[in-house]
């Protein structure tokens, strides 16, 4: 949780009480103010308070300092209204934006749908509407939700989450829930369809391919569902689905559970590009983008040259230190004609800078490191440089010895970026 945020919160209701350090009030009504995506019923349950409640200073501070560690918003202020007997306690909120927002996402919870475990969980913990915020306490009430979901099933679970960004295609940055034990594997994918389409074979492959691989029904475009979608997506079946989709989950000794999957193909309808509408900004203009498009009008509309086409704009905005940018093709389906028109626009969301980039390599190669970098502090974070000075040095005999892992963290106040850096003895 942001600190500066706490503060400000705790020295606005010192200032409110300073003249009645001790003084206790009736809780008349508890007004939330502003445009809340929450019901009052879950924000008064965060604050922990009600009306006929007494409070003091310390009580409101602490109920203050409650909305404010959930993350869930950008700002709180507090305030009272009334006599002492009787008063209105006011919280002015600002809701977090959707760039301090992560889409949750559920892996390999077999037991439910992605839409049973949404609703469930939205039971379970405050707060939570399908979405998490990027900081506070939510993430991890959604993942103790799950490990008691999972116990009620005599399932004992580790389970893990890692935050995944937002890409062409992919219109949120997502926190994707995991179990890492016991593993959860595919025993069978059962698929009714058409065996006489052309991509028939292709089908076929994928399904054989899935026999004993691990479960997935998360981050959109991992799971054995979307595998088989993209195959029909990629080839213009825009409209493809799966239906009639049942998964049965069996145990297979004491730290396995394999997952029979039984679904009906269905393909919809063959899809054209009628037009890719990019007005241009000023990091892609709409020349530049049509220069490296690889989908054009009356071209079949292949998702996979989608996503390629829509690279080139994320690329040139991470580029310019937009690490979080969302690039939206809004695609709108004209069923009667059979054809698609994608509206292309971007969120940019914060332009970033480098504050600092940490290594753990022994002092002679951070020497060499150092001299390799060029990216340096204070400079605009381009987010391809990380990628392409790995694969231009990572030969080098002061590197040679190690594998390399990273984390990137954010700090959405200073709009500084962090690169940290791994580096582990190859065995």
């Amino acid at each position: 949780m942001n600190l500066s945020r706490a503060l400000l919160v705790s020295c606005a209701l010192c200032c409110l009480v300073a003249n009645a350090a001790s003084a206790q009030y009736t809780v008349k009504k508890i007004i939330f103010d502003g445009t809340i995506p929450y019901p009052q019923t879950a924000l008064e349950a965060i604050c922990g308070m009600k009306p006929g409640d007494a409070i003091t200073k310390d009580l409101l501070q602490q109920a203050a300092q409650r909305l404010v560690d959930t993350g869930a918003f950008d700002d709180v202020q507090a305030s009272l209204d009334g006599p002492y007997k009787s008063i209105n306690v006011i919280f002015k909120i600002v809701p977090a934006t959707a760039d301090h927002l992560l889409s949750a996402s559920f892996e390999n919870f077999a037991w439910w749908t992605p839409e049973e475990l949404t609703t469930e969980l939205e039971k379970r913990v405050t707060l939570f509407n399908g979405t998490v915020p990027a900081s506070g306490n939510i993430q991890d009430a959604v993942l103790d939700a799950l490990k008691e979901m999972l116990a009620e099933k005599q399932i004992a679970a580790i389970i893990t989450s890692k935050t995944v960004n937002a890409s062409a295609g992919r219109a949120m940055r997502t926190i994707s829930y995991r179990i890492a034990s016991p593993d959860i594997r595919i025993r069978s994918f059962i698929l009714q369809h058409d065996t006489a389409s052309p991509l028939s074979a292709q089908t076929d492959k994928l399904l054989a391919s899935l026999n004993d691989s691990p479960y997935n029904n998360g981050t959109s475009g991992a799971s054995a569902s979307d595998s088989i979608l993209d195959i029909y997506r990629n080839s213009g079946y825009l409209d493809a689905a799966l239906g009639n989709l049942q998964a049965s989950v069996v145990p297979n000794g004491p730290d396995r559970f394999d997952v029979d999957i039984r679904a009906t193909l269905q393909p919809g309808e063959l899809y054209h590009v009628a037009e890719i509408e990019w007005p241009g900004s000023s990091v892609v203009s709409s020349e530049e983008f049509l220069a490296g498009d690889k989908l054009h009008p009356g071209d079949l509309a292949s998702h996979e040259a989608l996503i390629a086409s829509l690279a080139s704009i994320e690329t040139a905005y991470r580029r310019q230190g937009y690490y979080d940018v969302i690039v939206d093709p809004s695609p709108q389906l004209d069923r009667a004609n059979r054809q698609v028109t994608y509206s292309i626009s971007v969120t940019p969301g914060i332009q970033y800078i480098l504050a600092v980039v940490n290594t753990n390599l022994p002092p002679g190669a951070v020497a060499q490191f150092q001299a390799a970098w060029k990216l340096q502090p204070g400079s605009i974070y381009d987010a391809t440089y990380l990628a392409t000075f790995l694969k231009a040095n990572i030969g080098q005999p002061y590197l040679q010895p190690y594998r390399v892992s990273y984390k990137i963290e954010r700090d959405t106040t200073t709009r500084q970026l962090t690169v940290n850096l791994t580096f582990l003895r190859r065995n």
